[in-house]
């Protein structure tokens, strides 16, 4: 019966209507899981460049007095 296909029994659960609901969550999840990884290259890059000029010091001439 088509007209039969949104109506819905009392105490009856729309299955799509719980199946959409989860959607700002699973959001949520993308975005923490995003800003987990931006933050962590943030600080490999840090690290790295930190590195380089450490070695770029070792490189010079040391001044002995």
């Amino acid at each position: 019966m088509p007209w039969n296909r949104c109506w819905t029994p009392a105490g009856a659960r729309d299955e799509r209507k719980d199946r959409m609901s989860n959607n700002g969550y699973l959001f949520a999840a993308y975005a923490a899981t995003w800003i987990i990884h931006i933050v962590y290259l943030g600080t490999i890059v840090s690290r790295y460049s930190r590195l380089k000029r450490e070695i770029e010091d070792l490189k010079k001439p040391a001044v002995r007095s």
